[in-house]
């Protein structure tokens, strides 16, 4: 085994859990209409903290990005793999974000339209699962290893540097400036 690959399975093993129960309650919660979370606020102050939760995933995740936010990436995980596992670690943080909202979230019953007749329910859940496709879709053109983690612990158990996969030009980035976030919004709409 190379040397750091059990740090390197660590950390990749921790960033698919975060990753696959992130997704899973984003998926019921947002089916759900937001009405799962075991926030235990309401009114004025559910809206607050729910609000909070939400703004705070841009704020990390944007920062993270930046020069500053990439030295406290490579500084989350043992030294010399700090830089190879950065992708790992930012996509472990993102999905305990994405976890943290639809968790901690305070169901407010903001949003009481239901699919009135069986049609309009068929049709509504068809609606969400094509938007849950397309949103796979994107992630996989822009680099799935980048978008899930798996980019920086491979890279460690290959021995290499990480190799960012090139700005995709075709399919839904064809079509689309950012097909990622209109996967997202596609999501929450439907």
């Amino acid at each position: 085994m190379r040397p750091g690959a059990w740090i390197a399975l660590g950390y990749g093993l921790l960033c698919h859990a975060a990753f696959a129960a992130a997704i899973t309650s984003m998926i019921v919660g947002l089916h759900e209409g937001l009405r799962t979370g075991i926030g235990p606020f309401e009114g004025a102050v559910g809206v607050a903290v729910n609000a909070a939760l939400l703004i705070q995933f841009p704020l990390l995740h944007s920062a993270l990005l930046t020069g500053g936010g990439q030295r406290i990436l490579t500084r989350l995980a043992p030294q010399p793999l700090g830089a190879t596992l950065a992708t790992t670690t930012y996509a472990t943080i993102a999905s305990l974000q994405i976890l943290a909202v639809f968790v901690l979230w305070s169901p407010i019953d903001a949003f009481p339209w239901r699919p009135g007749s069986p049609l309009a329910w068929a049709g509504s859940e068809l609606a969400y699962a094509a938007s849950w496709l397309f949103l796979i879709r994107a992630l996989s053109e822009a680099g799935i290893g980048v978008q899930t983690g798996a980019l920086g612990w491979t890279s460690v158990l290959r021995g290499q540097r990480p190799r960012f996969p090139d700005l995709p030009t075709r399919g839904l980035h064809a079509r689309t400036r950012h097909p990622i976030y209109l996967g997202f919004a596609l999501t929450l709409w439907t």
